[in-house]
């Protein structure tokens, strides 16, 4: 199911939702061109490593290679920075949809997650393995 076009787009949404809410707190902790400023470096800095440290087949080439464990925590890690930035900036509502739509996507994607935690190398290529 975790590579299930419809999950991946979901995905690539609650990617997005993350570093809109980086941007706000750049935007909410400075005034003008310094609140801009830091908006650009934090999602420069979230998409970086989301971009940076992957697992092997698990949607692209990675530049750093760590293991799936450490790929989820690192991927739980921004979620719930978002989350909590999200209620540091009065958003409780949003902050529980977001976290509900995590919660969601990672159930959808438990394939995926169990994958991880075994070790396993193989992404979408699975098919081809012998039986």
């Amino acid at each position: 199911m975790a590579t299930h076009p419809l999950n991946l787009a979901f995905r690539f949404a609650l990617e997005c939702a993350a570093l809109w809410v980086f941007a706000r707190l750049g935007i909410s902790l400075g005034e003008g061109a310094v609140g801009y400023g830091l908006a650009i470096l934090f999602v420069l800095v979230a998409a970086s490593v989301w971009a940076v440290f992957r697992t092997p087949n698990d949607g692209g080439r990675p530049v750093v290679c760590v293991a799936g464990w450490t790929r989820l925590i690192l991927e739980g890690a921004l979620f719930t920075l978002a989350i909590g930035t999200l209620l540091e900036l009065g958003d409780s509502g949003v902050a529980v949809l977001l976290a509900g739509a995590v919660a969601v996507h990672y159930s959808f994607s438990y394939d995926r997650v169990a994958r991880m935690l075994r070790g396993d190398k193989v992404g979408k290529d699975e098919a081809k393995r012998e039986p």
